[in-house]
């Protein structure tokens, strides 16, 4: 299902969080070497991941919801924090680093 801001999501035990980034692409192309595809990048979103009780249909992935822009998020390598709150609650924390992996999966 796809979810808008402030639609209610249950949680019941079980249930978990992964956190991961996704590069928002600004523009298209075709064969983008390693080394050039940071130019193809508008930016970096969360995109939370929840899986309910291995239920296939109660996956849901949450994007932003801000847009971080590729000059904010400084240079390749750098490290950022990252976190997921539910209610205002930290459900899961992590660190990824500018540019990886999507260097090579442009």
């Amino acid at each position: 299902p796809l979810l808008g801001p402030g639609d209610a999501i249950t949680v019941r035990p079980g249930d978990g969080w992964t956190l991961a980034v996704a590069a928002v692409l600004g523009r298209g192309g075709r064969d983008i070497a390693p080394e050039r595809a940071r130019d193809h990048v508008a930016g970096y979103a969360i995109a939370g991941r929840w899986a309910g009780e291995a239920d296939a249909d109660t996956r849901v992935v949450q994007l932003g919801p801000w847009l971080v822009t590729r000059d904010d998020a400084g240079e390749p390598g750098t490290a950022r924090p990252a976190r997921i709150l539910l209610d205002g609650t930290p459900v899961v924390a992590a660190e990824w680093r500018v540019g990886e992996p999507f260097d090579t999966m442009i």
